[in-house]
């Protein structure tokens, strides 16, 4: 399993900003063509750390960036626009890859148990997909895709949807609590062309990938990308106050970052104990952040070394990391 890595520092929000969303996408998008050569045509979109009441935030928001990003990639400055007319410049499942939106709550108050035998836990890849988890209200809440382009959910109006509880990790001691998974879209039911992602399909991907975390032999609870985010995370913490000069002795390290306003309407108004608004901001870093040669997208990177962007047959070359 390969993963690229992408790490932007904002202030604090819950729901991450559009632009700052579509420079995430677009340099993931450069390390995934880089490495295969191909446009990819499915995305797999796990989101931790989000409560029920964000749900329509993040398909409104965070889902719709990433889909915009793609829409800019492909068609750039040119005149050539979308078939769609209902497209408007945004993107859709007709000139961006097909999306599946799944949120990994970890926070509830669920538990699975055996019928029978009050010591043991359930086995590793134990899958509830039905009864619990049917939630009509969940169900008229989620924003479906574009109902001729693209089947949100399986036999819509009768079915369970797609949400599944699944137990990955062996339990050793105490009662395993399994993650909730929370299907908010699924344009991948119905591909163009491919195996259609229905849920067996859907759970059994999900099931695999928690095998795939570098630091464990056997299944974790959670999808690996979770994990790797959370500590990506906690290095962007440490390094951002080193770019900050916060850990210099005497002010002897000079800032290498600079800060720039969001402007995000969707974002909520934050404000300070006198009562007066603090704006969002993004960190940029003063080495490339005016360096014509780099893509726009790149320049809000942080993590990279002297040679992270330098040009190679036209294309910015990037670290990679491999578990």
């Amino acid at each position: 399993m390969q993963l690229a890595q992408s790490l932007r520092c904002v202030s604090k929000t819950q729901i991450i900003p559009g632009e700052v969303m579509r420079d995430i996408t677009k340099t993931l998008f450069t390390h995934f063509v880089r490495k295969h050569n191909v446009f990819p045509t499915r995305v797999l979109y796990y989101r931790g750390g989000i409560s029920e009441g964000e749900f329509s935030e993040v398909l409104a928001k965070e889902a719709k960036e990433i889909r915009k990003a793609f829409q800019e990639i492909k068609f750039g400055e040119s005149e050539a626009r979308c078939d769609n007319p209902k497209c408007n410049g945004n993107g859709c499942t007709c000139c961006t890859p097909r999306m599946t939106v799944l949120i990994c709550q970890t926070e509830h108050s669920i538990r699975i148990v055996p019928d029978e035998g009050n010591n043991t836990n359930v086995p590793s890849g134990t899958c509830v997909d039905h009864t619990i988890t049917t939630d009509p209200k969940i169900r008229s809440d989620v924003v479906k895709a574009d109902e001729d382009l693209a089947q949100v959910f399986e036999n819509v109006g009768m079915s369970k949807g797609f949400d599944f509880l699944l137990t990955a990790q062996g339990g050793l001691k105490g009662t395993s609590k399994p993650v909730y998974y929370r299907v908010l879209l699924n344009e991948n039911f119905s591909p163009n062309g491919g195996t259609p992602l229905s849920s067996d399909v859907l759970q059994r991907i999900t099931y695999h990938m928690t095998f795939q975390y570098g630091t464990a032999t056997k299944a974790v609870r959670s999808v690996p990308v979770v994990y790797y985010s959370s500590r990506l995370a906690n290095v962007g913490m440490g390094y951002i106050n080193y770019l900050r000069g916060v850990h210099a002795k005497s002010g002897s390290l000079s800032q290498l970052v600079k800060k720039m306003t969001i402007e995000d309407e969707g974002l909520v108004k934050r404000k300070g104990r006198d009562g007066e608004e603090i704006p969002h901001v993004k960190y940029m870093r003063n080495d490339v952040s005016e360096t014509s040669s780099i893509e726009p997208f790149l320049r809000t990177e942080l993590l990279h070394h002297s040679q992270a962007f330098t040009e190679r047959n036209s294309l910015p070359s990037f670290s990679h990391v491999s578990a």
